[in-house]
């Protein structure tokens, strides 16, 4: 159950603290390749958790490193947008991006939608409906999607981007909060489609 708390954790949401550094790409921004790092806590009725994670996109595919103290509970959750890889120790899974049960566990891990949520957007409502969201000098402030309700804060000018620096996220009994340590912005990830 560790391991799939913790990936909840670190999937819902990340945010950026005041130790934040940023590596921009000469020339501008790129939102198709990025990389954020940093740490998370989760918690539930019975239990909390914390660690680092890493997220690296690249288009459609992404990666989601996570891990407890000491490295403890490594696990590396890769998609294309459709399915999801979770590796653990030496085994795998492959499951639906969306898929609810693989970690077991009784909330959505809406991989599509993190790479939106992460930057402080909305997902596109044709993949998630958008059931509130509110705005705060001009910025997402509150969002309600997919079954999750975040909230935004902190909120600094990262190159010509304002980016969130904290996002809680909450979905029945669990509460995330995620802190972005290291955004890059300069990265060419290699990032294969899930197989």
């Amino acid at each position: 159950m560790t391991w799939r708390l913790v990936a909840l954790a670190t999937l819902a949401l990340l945010v950026s603290a005041c130790s934040t550094t940023v590596r921009h790409p000469a020339g501008g921004t790129s939102l198709e390749q990025w990389e954020m790092r940093g740490k998370f806590s989760a918690r539930t009725r019975d239990d909390s958790h914390s660690g680092s994670w890493r997220w690296l996109q690249n288009a459609d595919n992404n990666t989601l490193s996570l891990s407890g103290p000491l490295g403890v509970a490594a696990t590396e959750i890769s998609s294309d947008g459709h399915t999801a890889t979770i590796r653990r120790g030496g085994g795998h899974i492959t499951v639906s991006a969306d898929n609810t049960d693989a970690l077991g566990i009784d909330a959505p891990l809406p991989l599509p939608a993190m790479r939106y949520w992460l930057l402080g957007q909305a997902a596109p409502a044709t993949l998630y409906p958008i059931a509130a969201s509110e705005r705060e000098h001009g910025s997402l402030s509150a969002l309600t999607q997919a079954g999750w309700s975040l909230h935004f804060n902190r909120y600094e000018a990262v190159g010509t981007m304002q980016l969130p620096g904290l996002i809680i996220a909450t979905h029945g009994d669990v509460r995330l909060k995620l802190l972005v340590k290291h955004w890059d912005f300069s990265v060419s990830p290699d990032i294969s489609p899930v197989r």
